[in-house]
Order: C-alpha cells, then structure tokens, then sequence
C-alpha cells in the first residue's frame, strides 16, 4: 500500500483529494490543516522547516501532494513576502526530503497565474511572465522544483470548479435567491474538479519531471461562465451583468484561459460537467 500525504487537505481542493484518496484500497492517506480542528488531519505549519521535515521522515509518504499555500490576491499582493513564504519558501522542505528519499513522488499544484494575462491560451511550453505577486511566487516554486527534484509532475489549472467552491457556490447561491450578478469580461478556462482530481490520480501513479496544464477545455469569460449555469436555473428572476475586469481592485488578468495538455485531452469540457451536476 502507498502512502500519500496530501498538504493542505482542509482547503477545498485538499478536502476533495483527501476524499478521493481514502476510496483508494491502494492508498494510506494522510493530510495536514493548519487553522482547522479536523480530527483526521494533522496540523502541521509548513512554513518551519524542522517540524515539516520530521513530519515527512515520520510518514514517509511515497506521494507528497501540495494543495497548500496562499492565494488571496487581495493577501498576496499586499505582501508579497508572505505569498513567498506559503508559496515558495514551504516547498524547500519537501524537495529536501526528496534529497535523501528520492522514490517520493512530489505533485506541485501551481496556477494560471504565472502567465501575464495578455494572449490566453497558453501551453505549458509558452513561456511564464507572471504579472503579480501570487503568480511570481508559483513561478519560483515551480523552477525550483525543476531545478532540484528529481521526481515530481506540476499542474497547472484554472479556477476549480465544483460544489463547495467559491465562485461556483456564489453564483448558484444568487441565482436561487434572484439575485443581480455583476460577473467580470475576463477569461479563464475553468477547471472542473473532477478533471483535476483524475490528473493528479495519474501523475500519483507515473510522475513525468512535466508541467501539465489541466481544464475544463473551454475558453470562457466569467460572464459567460455564470450565463452556462443560469441555464440551468430556468425559474430565476437574476440578471447577469457584464462588468469591466479592470474594474476589479484584486489585478485580475486579462485572458490567463490554458490549452489543457495532450495527456489529459480526453477529460470533460466545463458544459458537459455542469450538465452532470445539475442533472443530480
């Protein structure tokens, strides 16, 4: 049986991974939180290196799954030594780890944010210009992982998409209540979370020293985004309105929509995901 320690798995992508994993017979899982009081995770500061390297000497996990870290851009780019800090500076300690056990297998989940914003579809061979702090520190995870692991797949997505998330939850939250959206023009691809779940369950499986970008394979604004799920709410009396990204005070990007990667090309688009949850 595999071990797997997934970091971050009281956030809503950890929670999700956590979830899946402990279905697996062919996995022993195990998850950190930090401000949670989860009984069945452990809490763990991943920004002390001391406490996160014993932690990982104690487990010995064959697969480390980082979900951590800090995106709230309106944290991040204020600050931008603390998104070095949950972004960058907390990896350290698992490629350490990696140093003196080099069977782990280390899947890095990173973000469309290391692109600037200004084409969109982008591959994952295009090179990275991140425009903000959130994205600049991914970056640097992402080449020092590169640059000194030597077992590791890194994932790049869009916005995760599913129940429990928090746009998602927001905009069906308003439509069911008839309330007004105003929704930006700029795009993404959103990720569904099913997609994201069954890549990392691959990569866990057989790392490939690769970056992936993985979708919902469909270019959206989020205005259009919020008008494919007010199809599915016939009855509501909201109006979506299509408001001016720049508008935004968090520095939104432009287009940051990704082409997802050949190996992952076969996974539902964003449309066929919504159809199935609202067809529950």
């Amino acid at each position: 049986m595999k071990k797997i320690l997934i970091i971050g798995a009281s956030g809503y992508i950890g929670n999700r991974c956590f979830k899946e994993f402990s279905y697996d017979s062919e996995y022993e899982v195990f998850g950190t939180q930090f401000t949670s009081t989860r009984n069945d995770l452990i809490t763990l500061d991943y920004s002390k290196p001391k406490d996160f390297f014993n932690l990982l000497s104690q487990i010995e996990p064959d697969v480390i799954l980082w979900c951590g870290g800090l995106k709230n851009l309106s944290i991040t780019e204020k600050n931008y030594k603390l998104s070095l800090k949950h972004n960058f500076h907390s990896i350290k300690s698992v490629i350490k780890y990696q140093k003196l056990n080099k069977i782990s297998n280390f899947i890095y989940l990173s973000s469309d944010y290391v692109f600037d914003g200004i084409k969109g579809n982008y591959n994952h061979s295009d090179l990275p210009n991140p425009k903000t702090n959130y994205g600049k520190s991914k970056l640097l995870a992402e080449n020092y992982i590169i640059e000194n692991s030597s077992n590791y797949s890194i994932i790049r997505a869009g916005a995760i998409i599913g129940e429990g998330s928090v746009f998602f939850d927001w905009i069906v939250k308003s439509l069911s209540e008839n309330k007004n959206l105003e929704l930006y023009d700029n795009y993404f691809t959103p990720t569904p979370i099913l997609n994201l779940l069954e890549g990392i369950k691959v990569l866990a499986e057989h790392p490939m020293n690769k970056i992936f970008h993985i979708s919902g394979r469909q270019k959206l604004s989020r205005f259009d985004f919020g008008l494919l799920i007010k199809e599915h709410f016939s009855k509501s009396e909201s109006k979506l309105i299509k408001t001016d990204y720049k508008l935004n005070p968090m520095n939104l990007q432009y287009d940051l929509s990704l082409n997802i990667s050949e190996e992952f090309s076969n996974l539902n688009n964003i449309e066929h995901f919504l159809n199935k949850i609202f067809s529950v």
